[in-house]
């Protein structure tokens, strides 16, 4: 009977063992090294966490910068017809008024004409 229960014993305390082995296993593997060779200081750990954190944020503000810059441009890109039709109208605006301007000029030079074969008709 001794035999049985030492026996059960011995089977009971691998079983533990095993599984103490296997916790330890797992808590090995989840502990992150922080450093390699030599102490780590409380202040030193807190550095590395701010310098960290500092690191995420200048990530995460370029992210958002490419982003704002990405949603301007498509704006713009949005507008472009819009301009070219803008453009396309003011050049036609100005060949509109140059001609008009060329147009008035010959008129004016015309009415000169006429206006001084006038005079001389009169005197």
């Amino acid at each position: 009977m001794v035999q049985a229960i030492s026996g059960e014993r011995a089977v009971a305390d691998f079983g533990d063992s095993k599984a103490a082995e296997k916790a330890r296993a797992a808590r090995q593997k989840s502990l992150r090294t922080v450093q390699k060779g030599g102490q780590l200081y409380a202040h030193q750990a807190r550095n590395m966490v701010q310098q960290r954190e500092e690191e995420d944020l200048q990530k995460a503000e370029i992210a958002l910068r490419r982003a704002q810059f990405a949603m301007t441009k498509a704006k713009s890109a949005e507008r472009q017809p819009f301009l070219t039709a803008v453009k396309e109208y003011r050049q036609k605006m100005r060949t509109i008024r140059a001609a008009r301007k060329k147009l008035m000029k010959t008129l004016c030079l015309e009415i000169r004409k006429v206006g001084r074969s006038r005079r001389r008709r009169v005197k």
